[in-house]
């Protein structure tokens, strides 16, 4: 779902703005998604195992644990080189390399549906070779291509522009497998509901608008220099990260 919506997101804006304008379209957006709701609440199953409330023994407890905020920053990375590079990254092909508009939501479009089977490929590559090792490779990865959409033109912007999302996805099935291990099912849900806003905030709300103000400043390039740096800092965190052995249910969080 998180995927398709960079997916959906240029196609609707490609073939809804010739016929309406940009209000319309939101309205239209929130009636579908006003829609879905219902329809959840009328026929959806959520299941039916209750995580632990949130007192504040279980928020303490889970907030000083050092892996909790490796995570929740690497989250936050992954954040900001995924939704904060989409959302500038029409801009910047448009405006500061002269690409056209539609070429660029196809490309955008097409570089988020080959995503989709990476999925996949990263729970097959988590069962191989682990979650450390598949995460600096897909953050080391992840960071070369993000530096490369500031530094080329041409055709290797071009490729960087479509191979960068294909990598980054990959971190967020490894990493949640690696938020798995943390703790027992009861715990999970209020350890994920802490880390989602913090990591949210910065990489959905902060690094856009960073990103955004060095464009005003005539320094596009930059932005993305920084985020491919910020991803390369985090590997540095990966190596004090401790995953406990699931079967053995030795767990962080109790």
């Amino acid at each position: 779902g998180f995927n398709m919506s960079f997916i959906s997101a240029p196609l609707l804006a490609r073939l809804l703005l010739p016929l309406f304008s940009w209000r319309v379209i939101i309205r239209i957006i929130a009636v579908l998604i006003a829609a879905v709701g219902i329809a959840f609440i009328l026929f959806g199953d959520g299941g039916h195992d209750r995580g632990k409330p949130p007192h504040l023994n279980h928020i303490r407890q889970i907030l000083s644990q050092s892996s909790f905020w490796i995570i929740a920053v690497l989250f936050a990375l992954a954040i900001g080189a995924e939704v904060g590079v989409f959302s500038i990254i029409p801009t910047y092909l448009v405006k500061e390399k002269g690409i056209d508009l539609d070429f660029v939501n196809t490309l955008l479009s097409l570089s988020r549906v080959s995503g989709l089977p990476m999925v996949f490929v990263t729970g097959w590559l988590v069962d191989r070779i682990g979650i450390k090792p598949l995460l600096v490779g897909v953050l080391g990865t992840a960071a070369i291509f993000t530096a490369l959409i500031g530094i080329t033109d041409g055709a290797l912007l071009i490729v960087a522009v479509f191979l960068q999302p294909l990598v980054i996805i990959c971190f967020f099935p490894a990493a949640m497998s690696g938020i798995i291990t943390m703790g027992p099912p009861e715990l999970l849900s209020l350890a994920t509901s802490l880390m989602v806003p913090f990591s949210y905030l910065f990489g959905a709300g902060l690094v856009p608008a960073g990103m955004g103000f060095l464009g005003e400043q005539g320094a596009f390039s930059t932005g993305f220099y920084l985020t491919g740096g910020s991803l390369l800092a985090g590997l540095i965190l990966i190596f004090f990260m401790h995953l406990p052995n699931e079967d053995k249910k030795k767990y962080i969080l109790k």
